[in-house]
């Protein structure tokens, strides 16, 4: 089964990534972000819970906003949750 792919919009005033940001669904319910196709954060909806990983470009923390803006809207309140490399 493939998963959808969402383009992530900015949340800024921007018009675009520019596809350089999206989301998916994964095999265990997670929403995963992906920055430049690398796995910056996931939200586990059930847990109310985002997970990010430190130490990120300001490009990327703009993506990650706008990521917890969207699924906040969707899921309510979450706690953003810094991860430990």
């Amino acid at each position: 089964m493939e998963t959808l792919k969402t383009e992530l919009l900015p949340i800024d005033g921007r018009k675009s990534f520019y596809e350089k940001a999206y989301y998916q669904p994964d095999d265990t319910g997670q929403i995963v972000l992906y920055s430049y196709l690398r796995a910056v954060a996931h939200c586990e909806p059930r847990a109310q819970r985002i997970y990010v990983e430190p130490g990120i470009s300001q490009t990327t923390d703009r993506h990650i906003r706008a990521f917890i803006s969207v699924m906040t809207a969707e899921y309510g309140p979450l706690e953003v949750i810094i991860q430990n490399k």
